[in-house]
């Protein structure tokens, strides 16, 4: 299992996936999902959509294994701390796009420092710079 899609659907708990370490493309989209600790050991994730989740902190994401991470997106979400990602990309000289629409608990500083530690760029629409990555 290389994708899965759980877009709009009730779940919670990722503990499941655990196993699925080959998961590239994870859209967990508009899911009532709060923690997503068990993907701190896929180390081979390249999108990962959190999208409208109740999803608070990114921690699992700085997986220092892992180059392969370059999409999150974390819009409508109540997201304020983008270090883990910082981390990830300083490890592992990536770069990642991060959508960030509508989310109240960024702050500009955090949005200011992220950019410019050179680690990626923070879009604020879906329409900017960059289409949203197309699902494998």
């Amino acid at each position: 299992l290389e994708c899965l899609l759980l877009a709009n659907t009730r779940v919670t708990d990722l503990t499941p996936l655990v196993p699925f370490k080959q998961l590239n493309a994870l859209d967990l989209t508009n899911c009532p999902v709060s923690d997503i600790s068990a993907l701190a050991g896929m180390n081979n994730l390249e999108h990962v959509s959190l999208r409208g989740t109740l999803v608070t902190d990114l921690s699992p994401l700085d997986n220092r294994l892992s180059a392969e991470l370059n999409y999150v997106d974390i819009s409508h979400t109540r997201v304020s701390d983008l270090s883990p990602l910082t981390n990830w990309c300083n490890a592992t000289d990536g770069y990642i796009y991060v959508f960030a629409k509508d989310v109240p608990t960024l702050s500009q500083e955090e949005i200011d420092a992220f950019e410019q530690s050179g680690c990626g760029k923070i879009f604020r629409s879906y329409g900017e710079d960059i289409q949203t990555p197309t699902w494998k």
